[in-house]
Order: structure tokens, then C-alpha cells, then sequence
């Protein structure tokens, strides 16, 4: 459009300057040209400049375009372009000044003719289609090149999207010629979409799959993104609706990755896998609707940028997803993860392109079309797979219900079986089994447990005047009182040997003495009641020890059962037996009596380190008195001071004073065979 007179003058005093070595000559035969390698930019930051102000710029503050594109990734700026062609031969022909990047919001072009008039021509996709100089997806602008002379060009643009502007100058015929080979190939894009929408709608009628369904929801989207991506939708759908147009391409943007992540939930069954992939398909599910939904609130700018960071986290997620899935079995996740991947390179160029990390060409241009085109023949592949892997599915869980009826009676008899052979809960509980039918040979866990050992004494002697009828009774009768105290103190019964019985106690090392002590109690009301009756009143030694154990099962196929092995044990019964010879009741070891935090509240006593049947090393063994008769605690409570004297001269190795010691002991208590023990000693050694 003519400018008034003022401004044309400072137009024609000031455009012959702005004629640079850069000026491209325009050969005959050639049909176009890139024209990043000649063009020269200025970065209008304000974004308020006009034509003028550009015009007077010296020519030190335009920048060589060196850029094999101009990218400028999302920015605010208004960006000026230079152009100098020269036409050195022929009457002048009509060109095309090309932009193919459709979603630039303002394009201005300005030039003027040999008679000094300046020609404004406007386009970008805030104006309506039917406002371009040419019908096409691009932005195309007619410039009617002279001969023999130079033409000056200026171009300005701005955009809230991808600032991305790939200029070329291309003649009018050849670009007739490119737009129908361009046509074909997009005609043959979109046929892939429609074919693959109608023949998934028709299989999802056919089998009532609901992955069908999705999936053609998702390859509408995918088509209405492409569309407004390739500039296609203005020119055919929204052709004036600028607002649509402008919001399009990250409105059906998050509209594919949306659709995309609910068929991909339902097609890898994403559900039934770990609570990672749940959550990670759910937020980006939900951020894709809140981004959907605030369009009508957020600028443009806010809005691409955003559909392109929903993009580079949806396809790495659903790869991922498509590569747990597959790790697990599920084998149409192949087709699946092939698709996305192709997929994700694709929308990966074509978004790292929009950003201006990569270089415009071809593959960023088109790879989301390139690898949307693989992706969605490749799901509907998948979808296929699927479908025949569930009708395999089907067909043999008929053939293997039978089978399954076979393994529920045999799992049954299994249990039954299981319940024949006794173990404690807490076993199972150790081993961490449910049921006793969970329970394998060789089974095995290590833990760190108190041990106890006890015994009744003279029980060969005591049972042969009893008959195999009085034997059980009297074992039930006496194992009666002892397994309720065993339990009480968070312990259980690992078996029974005869007349002994071995008990775990796995919370606390003073569980098992407490444990002791009201064994010996228990014992003193079961001897009473032995007395009552004419009965000879039992003794019986208790051993304790703790430490790491292994609790697990031994045995063979039909017959199992449930042990513990481990050195603890060893050294908690070699204690019960010294027991005999020491003529103590109960015997604890120090290693565990070191554990007992309130050890002080029983009535102990230091025996020594005392050797162990079958170990080379002593080990330090507490006697414990509570428990007993008031006549035994209160010989305890005398005797005590003297005793702790006489083992500490013992050790010392002064013999003499632990045999004046001892012998004190002894005159007060001279039923105590440990004083006796040492005695004998002292003096032996005393010489």
C-alpha cells in the first residue's frame, strides 16, 4: 500500500544503502533457492520499530544469516529480514517468496517497484485464509522480480509460537508443480489415518473391544494435530475462524497425548502393574486436561510450549510402560514399543526443532508424520496381536480347567496332609509363611533368638517305675504347665525330645529367663501336688543361651518337620547339662545374660568361666536362684558377698584365700556343689 510522500522520500534516499554484497543473483534455469545462506536479521526486541526506523539501521547491525534455518526458538522479539536479488537476464518473472513454517503469527513484506511505490503485502495465521496471496498451507507472497537490476526486500514477523522461518524464493511454475507432488504425498498421510480410523471402528464393532474404540479416538487426534500442524486445517476446515486455527496445534496436541496415554493404560494394562506406572500414566493423564482445559485462560506461547513438554514426558513414559510390560511377557507390547518409538524420535526432532535445537530439513519438518504414519500401523498390529493373544488365553483356560479342578483337589489333599504334621504358628510366622501348606523343604531363615534348654533330671530312673500309660500321663501333665509359661513370654515350643524341651524366644533375651523363673515356680506347685499324691517330687535343669540361628525345615518329601540349627542350640543344651553337674536349676549364659537391660532385678551369681562339653573355649555362666524356695534365696543372699569373693581370688589364682572363702560358703550352705566345686579345687591347687 503507497506511503505519503514524506515517508516515500526517506525511503528513496535511505533503500540504496541497504544494498549489500549479499545480493543473490537469480540465474536462468534454476527454480529456487534457500535463501538462509543470504539473508542478513535484525532482533527488534520493543517489537515497536517500524518500517522506517528498520530502514535508517546502518549496516553494521544487520547479522549475516549463517544458520543452515532460521530458528529462533520461542521468543518475544519482532525479527527483521534483509533480501537483495538481482535477475541479470530476461524481462523479469514472477516468484514466490516462500515461508514454510504455517503457524507464524505476523508476516509483513515490504519492496517497492522501479517507480519508488511501496508494496505492503500482510499475511501470518492471525489473519484469515482467505486474506493470502496464494491458497496454500505456507505463507506464499508474489514478487515480481525486475531484470538487470537489484530488488531490495524487508520482511518483518513475529509469533507467540516456534519462532521458525524458512525462507526460499521459488518461481511460480515450479511451485505448481511442488504443490501437487506435496499434495499427493500428504493425500497419502491422511488416507493411512482415515483407512486406519474406519477399519479399527469396524473391528471394535465387530469384536467389542474397547482398545479398538480407544485407539480410534487416539488416530482422530493424531490426525486433527497433523492437520493443524501441516497448516492443512485453515485451508480446508477452519478457513476464517483465526482463533481456532491460531490455538490448534497445541490444543489437538494434548488431545493426542491424552487419548494416547488412556489407550495405552488399557492396552498394556497398566493397572495391574506397579504403582510407579499407575501414578505416571495418571498425573501426566490429568496434567494433559488441566492443560486442555486452560486455553481459554493462557497465552499462546504458554499453551505450545507447554503441548511440546507434555510430548517429550507422554512418549518416553509409554515407551517405558511398553518396556515393562514386555519385560513381563506380554508379547503385543513388541509391536507396541516398535510404534512409539518410532513415534517418539519423530515427535522428538519435530519438538527439539520447534525449540531451535535442531536444524530445519526435511526429517524435522516431516518426522512427525513419518513416524505417526509407523506408529499407527504398527498399533493397529498390535491391537491384532492382542486380540488373538487373548483368544489363545481363552481357549486354553478351557483346555486347562480340568487340569486346574486336578490341582485344586490335589492342593487340598496337599492341606490336609500339611495339617498332620504340628508347627507352631510362629514357626510359619519366622519363615514368613501364611499357611502351613506354603511351607517347602528347605525353608530357611536367620534370626537372632534366645535359646532354652530344659530337662528333667533322673527321668530314666523316674519313668521305669511308671508304666508306658503313666509315662504319657505324667510327660502331659508336667508338658501342660510348661507350654502355657513358654507362650506367655512371647516364646514357642520348637519340639519335644522325650522328657526336654527346646523353646525360641525371638523378641527378648529376657523373655526366655523370665520364662525360666516361672518354670521353677510352676514346678514347686507341681511338686506339691506329686506330694499330695505319693509322688516323688521332680528336679528339672534349665540351660539358656541366644545368638544367631538358623529356623527352617528338614526331612524329605512325605515327611518333614521343623528345626533349628545352629551353635546357639548346641551351646544352650551343653548348658542344660551342666546344669547336672553344677546341681543348679537354672544356668544362663553371660553372653545373654549382657543383654538383659534390668538384669539386676534377679537374684544371680557369677559361676566362672566354666569349659562346655564338646567346646575348647570357657565360657562365663550366671546361676540364676529366683524361682526357688524362700529358704534357697535367702542361703543365696548370705552367701553371695562370699562367693563373688572366693571366684575372684579363684581367677587370681590365690588358692588359699578362695579355699578359706569357700569354706566360709559352705559352712552356711553345704549343699552348694559349686562352692564344693571350687573348694576341692583351691585346695588341690593350694598344695
Amino acid at each position: 500500500m503507497p506511503l505519503n510522500r514524506t515517508l516515500l522520500l526517506a525511503v528513496c534516499l535511505i533503500f540504496p544503502a541497504m544494498v549489500s554484497a549479499r545480493a543473490l543473483s537469480l540465474e536462468p534455469g534454476v527454480e529456487q533457492y534457500a535463501l538462509e545462506s543470504v539473508v542478513s536479521y535484525y532482533e527488534d526486541r520493543s517489537g515497536n520499530l517500524q518500517f522506517a526506523d528498520v530502514s535508517a539501521l546502518p549496516e553494521h547491525a544487520w547479522v549475516a544469516g549463517e544458520k543452515k534455518t532460521l530458528n529462533f526458538g520461542f521468543t518475544e522479539s519482532a525479527y527483521w529480514f534483509r533480501l537483495v536479488f538481482h535477475a541479470k537476464t530476461g524481462t523479469g518473472e514472477r516468484w514466490l517468496l516462500k515461508i514454510a513454517y504455517p503457524h507464524l503469527d505476523s508476516i509483513d513484506v515490504f519492496l517497492r517497484d522501479a517507480g519508488g511505490n511501496l508494496t505492503v503485502m500482510s499475511g501470518g495465521d492471525l489473519y484469515p485464509f482467505s486474506a493470502r496471496y496464494v491458497e496454500h498451507r505456507h505463507f506464499l507472497f508474489p514478487l515480481q522480480l525486475p531484470a538487470d537490476r537489484e530488488q531490495v526486500v524487508l520482511i518483518r514477523v513475529r509469533s507467540e509460537s516456534a519462532f521458525n522461518v524458512p525462507l526460499s524464493l521459488v518461481r511460480e511454475s515450479a511451485h505448481l508443480h511442488g504443490a501437487a507432488n506435496e499434495q499427493f504425498a500428504f493425500g497419502i498421510y491422511y488416507g493411512i489415518i482415515l483407512v486406519m480410523i474406519l477399519y479399527n471402528l469396524f473391528l471394535y464393532l465387530s469384536a467389542r473391544d474397547a482398545g479398538y474404540l480407544l485407539y480410534v479416538f487416539f488416530l482422530i487426534a493424531v490426525g486433527l494435530m497433523n492437520l493443524s500442524l501441516n497448516g492443512y486445517l485453515p485451508q480446508y476446515f477452519t478457513g476464517n475462524m483465526v482463533r481456532l486455527t491460531n490455538s490448534a496445534p497445541p490444543l489437538f496436541t494434548e488431545f493426542s497425548i491424552a487419548t494416547g496415554i488412556l489407550f495405552s493404560y488399557f492396552f498394556l494394562g497398566i493397572g495391574k502393574t506397579k504403582r510407579f506406572f499407575h501414578f505416571a500414566f495418571g498425573t501426566v493423564f490429568v496434567a494433559t486436561v488441566i492443560a486442555v482445559m486452560a486455553h481459554a485462560f493462557i497465552p499462546y506461547k504458554a499453551a505450545i510450549i507447554t503441548s511440546n513438554i507434555l510430548t517429550l514426558f507422554a512418549l518416553p513414559l509409554m515407551i517405558a510402560g511398553g518396556i515393562y510390560s514386555l519385560a513381563r511377557g506380554y508379547k503385543p507390547a513388541r509391536f507396541y514399543l516398535l510404534s512409539w518409538t518410532l513415534l517418539l524420535v519423530g515427535g522428538a526432532v519435530f519438538s527439539l526443532r520447534n525449540f531451535g535445537w535442531l536444524p530445519d530439513g526435511t526429517l524435522a519438518q516431516y518426522g512427525l508424520q513419518i513416524g505417526s504414519a509407523a506408529e499407527m500401523i504398527l498399533l493397529s498390529l498390535a491391537l491384532g496381536d492382542r486380540l488373538r493373544q487373548l483368544k489363545e488365553e481363552r481357549e486354553k483356560a478351557l483346555t486347562q480347567f480340568v487340569e486346574e479342578q486336578k490341582r485344586a483337589l490335589a492342593k487340598q489333599q496337599a492341606m490336609s496332609a500339611s495339617f498332620a504334621r504340628f508347627v507352631p504358628q510362629q514357626f510359619l510366622t519366622h519363615l514368613g509363611k501364611e499357611h502351613i501348606e506354603d511351607v517347602v523343604l528347605g525353608d530357611a531363615v536367620e534370626r537372632q533368638m534366645a535359646v532354652l534348654f530344659s530337662d528333667i533330671r533322673s527321668f530314666t530312673a523316674l519313668s521305669e517305675s511308671m508304666s508306658p500309660a503313666q509315662n504319657f500321663a505324667f510327660l502331659n501333665s508336667y508338658l501342660s504347665r510348661v507350654g502355657p509359661i513358654v507362650r506367655n513370654h512371647a516364646g514357642f515350643i520348637d519340639k519335644y525330645i522325650g522328657d526336654a524341651v527346646m523353646a525360641l524366644f525371638p523378641e527378648k533375651a529376657v523373655d526366655a529367663l523370665d520364662a525360666a523363673v516361672d518354670m521353677q515356680r510352676e514346678l514347686r506347685e507341681f511338686n506339691h501336688h506329686r506330694i499330695k499324691k505319693n509322688f516323688e517330687p521332680v528336679k528339672i535343669g534349665v540351660g539358656l543361651h541366644s545368638g544367631s540361628l538358623y529356623l527352617g525345615t528338614i526331612g524329605e518329601a512325605e515327611r518333614m518337620d521343623s528345626t533349628v540349627i545352629s551353635d546357639t542350640v548346641n551351646v544352650a543344651s551343653r548348658i542344660e547339662h551342666l546344669t547336672k553337674t553344677v546341681g543348679a536349676s537354672v544356668l544362663v549364659s553371660g553372653a545373654m545374660f549382657s543383654q538383659i537391660a534390668d538384669s539386676g532385678r534377679f537374684h544371680a551369681r557369677l559361676l566362672g568361666r566354666i569349659p562346655l562339653r564338646g567346646k575348647k573355649e570357657k565360657m562365663e555362666i550366671f546361676e540364676i536362684f529366683d524361682g526357688q524356695s524362700d529358704y534357697l534365696l535367702d542361703l543365696f543372699a548370705q552367701t553371695i558377698a562370699d562367693f563373688n569373693k572366693g571366684v575372684a581370688a579363684f581367677y587370681a589364682r590365690d588358692f588359699q584365700t578362695a579355699s578359706a572363702v569357700f569354706a566360709r560358703v559352705l559352712a552356711l550352705n553345704p549343699a552348694d556343689r559349686v562352692s564344693q566345686l571350687y573348694y576341692a579345687r583351691a585346695l588341690q591347687r593350694s598344695g
